[in-house]
């Protein structure tokens, strides 16, 4: 018998907690799954599955009947997943690190670091590319609204930015750019990790953003 049967052989409580379990982890280490060992993987479904199953066993316990006990179990898998990820991990860290037990985090990379603490707060992103020459995204929240969002950090370490600046190599000069075509909207341009030199990223000033 091979797993895809056992697995399809579960109860359905079964089914559906692992099922709550493998979504909440995946939305809680989306952009992560780099960080993460196959063990590390098996033990956050487990984690967010037993979440889900408790959930899923308070709620039958009040007298409903399937599928509203699986259901409650789904949806409290993804809500702690998104507590989690959106502001505890992030207030664990600062409580080690503020209590002088680590200063470190489970990324692999500061990029990792970066582009994925949703604090952080960017307001402009300057990118030095491999033959010298620079380009600038400023004031990027004025882009919020736009399907991707203001600019994207590859997990890769690739760009995607609305340049409204540029500097040629070796000059001191920048360039305005103007983003918006008339005919097709605003222009977006992706540039590849391997011809970014330098990133540069600007924050916004505690009680300024």
């Amino acid at each position: 018998m091979d797993i895809i049967e056992a697995i399809s052989n579960l109860p359905l409580e079964t089914l559906a907690a692992l099922a709550a379990g493998y979504l909440g982890h995946r939305l809680a280490y989306v952009g992560l799954d780099g960080a993460h060992r196959g063990v590390d993987t098996m033990f956050g479904i487990i984690v967010y599955a037993t979440i889900g199953m408790g959930a899923s066993t308070f709620v039958g316990g009040l007298g409903f009947d399937r599928p509203l006990p699986q259901l409650a179990g789904l949806v409290a898998a993804l809500l702690i997943a998104i507590i989690w990820r959106g502001w505890l991990a992030w207030w664990v860290r600062g409580a080690l690190r503020l209590a002088r037990i680590s200063t470190s985090d489970p990324h692999l990379t500061a990029w990792d670091t970066v582009r994925t603490n949703p604090k952080s707060g960017v307001t402009a992103v300057i990118a030095i590319l491999d033959d010298g020459a620079a380009v600038a995204s400023d004031d990027i929240h004025r882009f919020k609204g736009l399907p991707n969002g203001p600019c994207v950090f590859g997990t890769d370490g690739a760009l995607a930015l609305f340049v409204t600046r540029f500097r040629e190599p070796g000059s001191l000069e920048w360039t305005e750019v103007d983003v918006r075509d008339p005919g097709y909207g605003d222009v977006m341009t992706v540039f590849s990790a391997d011809r970014i030199r330098e990133k540069r990223l600007y924050f916004a000033i505690s009680g300024q953003a």
